[in-house]
């Protein structure tokens, strides 16, 4: 009994390490962040934005249509259902990579000759997956706690809104995650293939569901039926169903859209004060997460941690390989004998500056800009031309123009350290000027994104908004250089810059609105307060370097 307990104790832990080293590299990567950025702002639009979820009944000529208050079970309840649709389609692309990362990296090779087996490494995986779904889901609820402190309607109640959140998304990611293991462990369907293979599932198993939206009561569907549930949609109808036939006279129990509203037709609202859980919805959420661990075990059939260590080089290829090793191993070693050049011929080095402070501000706005994938180039492209014809929408494009340049200013102050050229730098005439000029190259980014967004506005308010787009671009870079220089690490100005980004120019927060999205910070305090608080960073940037001379 001792030795079963122990093996399996071995087992958990060998796939606890394998999630842990897992979840580290993902939290290594800025993709996670971007799909952290990416599901704040689908919840934002959700709850606040322009797509709402709306129901209707009636035909085309009288319809009706009604959205829900945003009160706090409601806000959840909505968040949680985003995050259910964005793991049931995009939860493929969201959560892949990690047995992908391992092929690529040969770590595969490694495992394949350590104790640790097929079921305890995808074991591992998945609770990798798990951790990640944690993560985003916990961003999610944070965002929907911001969003009906600000806009939503009665007290803000926590248990609700993080309740719903996970309710509803967490099963789904745990179910996602498991399948996509399964698909990546596939050999044919590890890659394109998998993707369509995923998608096309993801809608079958949403079309499944749709027809019991038609007619009848919640509490008339079998458990068949509710166990099909994957994105949460017949969760959402149970609980609302009564709220709704109570609001909108002939409404026949059809389920909800998501739009940028309706054309023609009477509006209304109804509110949700949230009623109690049925206990089929969480022996279904359940059900989903046990079946998520039942695919992760059937993904053990198709994959192999040998296979890759058995491809390769046919069996006459690695003959003449090792016959050419032997044969060298005799061969006698070619000298290079290295020449000392002549002093003579060498440029004398006369002035250490090379142009001073114009060359070193050239060099550090060029190892800025570089090395950025090339969507990131477009879509700079787009957010300058289109601020300047001024077409968008103010708090639309400031809000963008606002997200764009985070992963350039957040290498900044720590790009020295993790390239270890301090000591060079220390040890350089430019020791002291440095920092100015990268924290120099840094405000030039942001005037000139800033600037773009809010060109357009300072023909009624010139003198307001110069000083609207100087504290932003002097805030943005100078805060990413400080936390970089002290921390040596870009994640702190990215949580930090994106949670601020979110509450300020994104739910138009006028307090931290330091980009000036809402158009009501011109000629007030905030931009002073703004770039005050650059300065001090800035400071902080200078008084570190001095600590390191």
């Amino acid at each position: 009994m001792a030795t079963n307990a122990s093996r399996w104790l071995g087992r958990l832990r060998r796939s606890y390490h394998v999630a842990r080293a897992d979840i580290l590299q993902r939290f290594r990567t800025r993709r996670l962040l971007v799909v952290l950025a990416v599901m704040l702002y689908a919840g934002y639009l959700v709850n606040v934005g322009s797509i709402e979820l709306f129901y209707t009944t009636g035909d085309a000529a009288a319809s009706t249509y009604v959205t829900g208050e945003p009160t706090a079970p409601y806000v959840g309840l909505t968040a949680g259902l985003t995050g259910g649709m964005i793991f049931l389609f995009g939860g493929h692309t969201v959560l892949s990579g990690g047995v992908g990362r391992d092929r690529s990296s040969n770590v595969d090779l490694l495992i394949a000759s350590s104790p640790t087996g097929d079921v305890d490494y995808l074991v591992g995986k998945w609770l990798s997956n798990l951790g990640v779904v944690t993560v985003l889901l916990a961003g999610l609820g944070g965002a929907a706690l911001v969003n009906h402190a600000i806009h939503g309607t009665g007290a803000t109640d926590p248990v609700w809104i993080l309740g719903m959140v996970f309710l509803i998304g967490f099963p789904t990611g745990a179910l996602a995650g498991a399948v996509t293991l399964l698909l990546q462990s596939s050999s044919r369907l590890n890659g394109t293939l998998g993707t369509v293979v995923y998608f096309f599932a993801a809608i079958v198993g949403l079309l499944l569901i749709l027809p019991t939206f038609e007619g009848g009561q919640p509490t008339d569907l079998s458990f068949s039926l509710r166990a099909l549930d994957v994105s949460g949609f017949l969760t959402s109808h149970t609980l609302l169903y009564e709220t709704l036939a109570e609001t909108l006279p002939g409404y026949d129990g059809g389920p909800p859209s998501f739009g940028q509203g309706y054309a023609a037709g009477e509006t209304g609202t109804f509110s949700f004060t949230g009623d109690a859980i049925p206990p089929w919805v969480y022996l279904n959420r359940a059900v989903l997460i046990g079946l998520g661990g039942a695919t992760v075990l059937a993904a053990t059939f198709p994959y192999d941690q040998f296979e890759r260590a058995q491809e390769g080089q046919s069996i006459g290829q690695r003959l003449v390989s090792s016959m050419t090793g032997v044969l060298d191993r005799g061969a006698d070693v070619p000298s290079n004998p290295t020449s000392t050049p002549d002093a003579d011929s060498l440029t004398p080095v006369t002035d250490r500056d090379a142009s001073g402070f114009p060359r070193l501000l050239r060099q550090e706005l060029r190892l800025l800009l570089r090395g950025q994938p090339l969507w990131w180039y477009v879509g700079a492209l787009v957010i300058i031309v289109a601020g300047v014809s001024g077409q968008p929408p103010r708090p639309g494009i400031v809000t963008v123009a606002a997200i764009w340049p985070l992963f350039v200013w957040s290498s900044m102050g720590s790009r020295p350290i993790k390239g270890q050229l301090l000591p060079l730098l220390v040890s350089s005439q430019s020791v002291r000027i440095q920092p100015l000029a990268e924290w120099l190259a840094g405000v030039l980014v942001g005037t000139v994104f800033f600037g773009a967004a809010l060109l357009p506005a300072a023909g009624t308010a010139p003198v307001g908004e110069v000083l609207v787009i100087a504290g932003a671009a002097i805030f943005a870079p100078s805060v990413a250089q400080a936390l970089g220089a002290w921390t040596g690490s870009t994640r702190p100005f990215e949580l930090g810059y994106l949670v601020i980004w979110y509450a300020g120019p994104l739910n138009a927060v006028t307090a931290v609105d330091f980009a000036g999205a809402t158009g009501t910070t011109t000629g007030t305090a905030v931009p002073f307060v703004f770039g005050a608080i650059g300065f001090v960073a800035l400071a902080g940037t200078l008084a570190r370097r001095h600590t390191r001379v």
